[in-house]
């Protein structure tokens, strides 16, 4: 009896430790690691939409909304006289260019750098506001306002600004640009040089165990 005794209570163990090496093992614990990534939405050498009148255009034209369908198109970049891409034909008192771009639903920006060279003067909009002024009086500008000066640099020169990221929407989105030339009287600048570029940096997420 006492072996039998024995023998049952052996049972008892085995059949416990089975049930331990049954059960499931915990899941691992995923910890979320945030990364910033660099986007670059506008380079050089990316299509521009440009127009060179002889007069302003309409008051609407810096808007994300506006259509310029009826714009020349040409790779950035953009200018009259000096190395650029696309010849934008002989330079009136101001040029103006449009560039778009998309951003996801899901995108969360974190910053918006924009570095642009301009020969002579220059006035920048994101999504008709206007985040920089390069060379350019401290007045109310129109069409026929002069840069302040001739560039001395012939627009080889890049200038950066840091952007709210606000000013960002989701879908599309417009870099705008109007070059104003240096001129008096009858004599304007024989050369003009543009280009443009827009990078920003979102946060993405990542899990590992």
């Amino acid at each position: 009896m006492i072996v039998l005794g024995a023998i049952a209570a052996t049972a008892l163990v085995v059949s416990s430790v089975l049930l331990t090496i049954a059960d499931p093992p915990e899941a691992p614990i995923a910890n979320p690691t945030e990364t910033l990534i660099a986007n670059q939405v506008i380079g050089t050498g990316d299509t521009w939409h440009y127009l060179n009148p002889g007069t302003a255009p309409e008051p609407t034209w810096n808007q994300a909304a506006y259509d310029a369908a009826g714009w020349s198109s040409g790779a950035s970049p953009l200018g009259s006289g000096d190395a650029v891409a696309t010849q934008t034909g002989g330079p009136n008192r101001t040029m103006y260019f449009r560039a778009d771009f998309s951003i996801a639903a899901e995108t969360r920006v974190h910053g918006v750098r924009v570095s642009v060279r301009a020969d002579d003067g220059a006035i920048l909009y994101l999504n008709g506001s206007r985040i920089t002024t390069i060379n350019m009086p401290d007045t109310p500008v129109s069409y026929d306002t002069p840069a302040a000066a001739v560039e001395p640099t012939d627009g080889q020169r890049w200038q950066t600004i840091d952007v709210p990221a606000a000013l960002l929407v989701v879908g599309r989105n417009v870099l705008a640009a109007e070059l104003h030339q240096s001129f008096s009287g009858t004599w304007i600048s024989s050369d003009a040089t543009f280009d443009a570029t827009l990078p920003y940096t979102e946060w993405t997420t990542s899990w590992r165990p």
